[in-house]
């Protein structure tokens, strides 16, 4: 599980805290590559099925990012670990 969510830059959350709550989180990292904060979105499943989830995935790695740049962030090379 943690390396498809390190490969992909995001991780999934289906019912683990909550009964009937699902949701996507990705991390956000300062100019040094530490993640200082994560990027947390959640809603319960009849609004956020597992269908959606890669998609909502994709979109909160990519805001994640967005900040992460701002905060000096660079993103690592082929085969980095970000």
């Amino acid at each position: 599980e943690i390396e498809r969510v390190r490969a992909r830059g995001w991780a999934d959350a289906e019912g683990e805290m909550e009964d009937g709550l699902n949701g996507a989180a990705a991390p956000v990292r300062d100019h040094q590559g530490a993640c200082v904060a994560a990027l947390s979105v959640s809603a319960p499943e009849y609004r956020l099925p597992r269908q959606k989830l890669a998609a909502l995935g994709e979109r909160v790695r990519a805001a994640a990012d967005r900040i992460s740049a701002q905060l000096g962030h660079l993103p690592a090379g082929p085969g980095g670990t970000g």
